[in-house]
Order: C-alpha cells, then structure tokens, then sequence
C-alpha cells in the first residue's frame, strides 16, 4: 500500500519517526555498540520510508540513520573507546544499502506506475474497441491472441455463429466452425502485424453453394503496442457479384452482337456495291449518249435521277462500312508525309460544284510553305470532304464556307472549317456528334444524309492522334477546329 496522494510531507515525517522509534529501542535495549544487528535494525526504517514514500523520504530516512548511528552509538564516550575499521565499515555500508534502496525502489514504484497506466490504457482500449465492434451494423468480430471471441457484432452473431453456444470466450474455430481452414493462414499472419484485405473471396458453404465475400482482417494493439488479437471484419457481397456476372455476360453478349451486326453490315454493303456499280456505270453511260441520243427529255430526266441516286446510295454504303470499321477499331491507316495545300486543293475542287450549285462562296487559306503532315491521305482527305460538304449543305445562298491550314502557338497542326449556315444550338450540336442520330432542325432534315459525316470525321481525327472541337451558335454559323500533335509534323517545310 501507499500513503494517499498529496500527503508528501506525512512520508517525510513517517521517516523520522521510524529512525526515532529505532533509535529508541536501541537505547532501551542498553546497548551503545555498533553490532550488525544493530544496523541492520537501523536500515529496516529506511527500507519501509523508501516504498511508502518514495526516494525522497528513502534518502531522509538514510541521512537520519547515518546520523544517529555515528553520533550516538559510533563515537566514542571517553578516551578509551576507539573505533575500529570494522564498525567504520558496517556504518558506511549501512549508509551505501540505504541510498541504493532508496534509488531501486523509487525506479521499481516508477516501474509499477507506469504498468498501471499502460495496463488501464490497455483496459481502455479494449472496452472502446470491444463497445465499437459490438454496435458495428457490419459484421465484424473481435479475437484475442489464441483467436477466443472478445466481442462481435449482432450481424455477426446472427450470421456466422453456431446456434446453442455463447460465443464471447468460446474459440473460433469451436463457435464457427465452417469458415474455410485455409484462411486460418490468413489469421496467423494478422496476429505477426501484416493487414490483410481481400475483394470477392469465395466461400464455400456446408451445402454446397458458394458465396463470395469482402473480407479484411487487421491486428489491434493493446497499451503496450504489441498485437492483442485480430478484428475481421465480412461483407456479403454474393448478390453484387451475381449482378456483375449477369453484367459481364450481358456486355460480351452486346459485343458480339455489335461485331455480328459490323460484319452483316460489311457483308451486305459489299454485296450491295456490285450492282450499284452498274446501276452508276450504266446511267452514266446512257447520259453521255454513248449508245446514241436521247430524244425523250424525261427520260433524260430519269436517267439522271437514277445516277444521282445511285451515287448518293454509294456515298451511304461508304460511309456505313468506315463507321463498322470505326466503331471495331479496324481502321487501318497508311502513313506519309502529306503537303496540305495540295489535299486542301484536292477537297476543295470534289466541292467546288456543289458550292457553286448551291450558291456558296469557297475561300481557302493554306500557306504553301507549311511542314507536311504525316497522316493517311484518304482519310484525310475525306476528312476535309465531309466538312466542307456539310458546311456547304447547311449554308443558305450567299452564304460563305472557309478553309483555313496553319501552325498554332504550341506548335500543332491546325485546319479550320467555317460557315456562315444555320448553326447549331447545344442540343442540337451533342445529336449532330452521335452516328445515325436524327436531326430536329427542319432545314437540316431537309438534307440528304445518314447523319454520319461529323462522326466519321471526328474518329479519323482520333485515330491520327488529334483533336476535333465545334463551336456553333444557332443562325450564325459553325466553326470546326481539327488539331494534330507536333509529332505529327515532318522537321523541314514541304515546297
């Protein structure tokens, strides 16, 4: 036992009265030598002051013990009492013990203190643990270092425990017997300080089904920092993961069905390409008067019709079949260096005579001394095509269509294609990006088309590395900015 907290001075006075009360009993006893004995019943007091009191009355008490042993029964009372080296002896070494008593059993109280403290910590801890994981909504459990339940959660309980046995002090292995035996490496490793955390574990169960579950298993420290046992922590995740087959299934089925459905799509526009070949070869022919004239104006007419349609149904099936090989990832691209004044020249003289039918002004801008492009050029060029033939579609008469090729200030490529047309507004500007997607605007549903030019534009952009952006304002017009990587560039310009 020790005396109460904030009677310091009481230890200090229990010193001197211990020494008093010996010295006392010594001159009761009649005895003025300095025998062993005698000392060592002057050392019992400093003994009992230094574990009740602490150092301080310890060393008191050792200074009172040395005092009066010296002064009253070491010296001498007259002048034929002389001491000796023995008695000088014994009463250092009673001075000696009393100061390392003192100083050991102030270490051994700081000692046992501290213990104390880490021990109510350690308490602590486990309660707050044990209380956390008790009203967990999760199912989580709580082991000691021999893996006994200290505490679980009521999900836990309800799930994973065995009926007709209390679980809390019982083994693991004992109240859950059907957790798998392989992931008892898993507890061991725990209990060495290693985390472990697992997504989608299967599990299977006594009847035979399996589930799959997230699981982590982390160690807890007591006050001391060592390991006291594992938490593990279960989450049921068999119903998402279901889902997610279900999910995966349904997307690799989607997929062939997307690459069934590109392949029927090639197929039949391959087979379809054949006789329309024919369809435009042989109208053309009959429009040049190659097997004679045509006196008949409406037939004339006709065959007009018949050739523009093919045409117009040629350009679709061309435009279907790039947009199979888009969206397979099967574009194959043949690389060279490109001079973009002769492919803007190219692009414009296929639109020339449209725009001229359709009363739209051309204007192009592309310096002759740019570096070359390195890039597919038909893809490119159809590219440009498809641009400039919507431009010049969805542009009024009079209105104007401009294609402009030149360096931006980081050094990239960058082609431009403006109109002055009727413009787009958000809406209608993120339906114009999708393939296939129908138009509201009355006068672009007034055009011919499948919708697919801007599309087939954009991902042959994609495919050369660069970047295609449209800023567009309803009944203004509409700015297309293509953007390829300096990489893309040879090092010296093409004359």
């Amino acid at each position: 036992m020790t005396l109460p907290r904030g009677s310091v001075l009481l230890h200090y006075a229990l010193a001197v009265v211990l020494q008093g009360w010996v010295l006392m009993l010594r001159l009761s006893l009649g005895s003025s030598g300095a025998t062993t004995s005698g000392l060592v019943l002057f050392i019992l007091p400093i003994v009992t002051s230094a574990y009740y009191g602490g150092l301080g009355p310890g060393l008191l008490s050792t200074a009172l013990a040395g005092l009066l042993t010296g002064y009253f029964l070491l010296l001498p009372h007259d002048a034929a009492t002389h001491l000796t080296s023995f008695q000088i002896m014994e009463w250092t070494l009673m001075v000696l013990i009393g100061i390392v008593v003192s100083i050991a059993l102030y270490e051994l109280r700081g000692a046992i203190s501290r213990a104390d403290g880490v021990d109510r910590t350690s308490a602590k801890v486990l309660r707050i643990v044990q209380t956390r994981t008790t009203q967990s909504p999760n199912a989580i459990a709580m082991f000691d270092r021999d893996l006994r339940y200290l505490a679980m959660s009521t999900r836990w309980r309800e799930a994973y425990c065995r009926n007709g046995i209390e679980p809390i002090g019982a083994a693991f292995a004992d109240a859950t017997p059907h957790f798998p035996e392989a992931w008892r490496d898993l507890y061991r490793t725990a209990l060495n300080g290693n985390p472990y955390q697992a997504e989608e574990l299967e599990w299977p169960q006594a009847d035979g089904s399996v589930t799959w579950v997230n699981i982590a298993i982390s160690p807890w420290m007591d006050g001391h920092g060592e390991t006291g046992g594992i938490i593990i922590s279960v989450e049921d995740v068999t119903t998402r993961y279901r889902l997610d087959e279900e999910l995966r299934r349904a997307r690799d089925i989607a997929e062939a069905t997307d690459r069934a459905k590109s392949a029927l799509l090639a197929g039949v526009s391959h087979e379809l390409r054949t006789p329309l070949n024919g369809i435009i070869g042989f109208s053309e022919a009959l429009l040049n008067e190659i097997f004679g004239p045509i006196d008949n104006e409406r037939q004339r007419e006709y065959i007009g019709d018949i050739h523009e349609a093919g045409q117009h149904l040629h350009e679709l099936i061309n435009d279907i079949l790039d947009t199979s090989a888009l969206l397979a990832r099967e574009t194959e691209l043949n690389m060279q260096p490109l001079d973009m004044a002769d492919i803007v020249a190219t692009a414009v003289r296929f639109v020339q005579p449209v725009a001229d039918k359709s009363g739209v002004v051309l204007a192009t801008h592309c310096p002759a001394d740019l570096p070359a492009l390195h890039a597919d050029k038909r893809r490119i060029v159809q590219v440009l095509l498809n641009l400039l033939s919507n431009a010049i579609k969805f542009t009024h008469e009079g209105g104007r269509v401009s294609i402009d090729v030149y360096l931006g200030e980081g050094g990239e490529f960058v082609i431009t294609v403006a109109d002055t047309g009727v413009g787009m507004t958000a809406q209608e500007l993120e339906r114009a990006r999708l393939p296939f997607a129908p138009q509201q605007n009355s006068f672009v549903q007034s055009r011919k088309g499948a919708g697919l030019g801007l599309f087939l534009a954009e991902g042959l952009v994609a495919i050369h590395g660069g970047t295609l952006s449209i800023e567009s304002t309803s009944g203004v017009g509409t700015r297309v900015t293509l953007r390829f990587p300096q990489d893309r560039m040879a090092d010296s310009p093409t004359r």
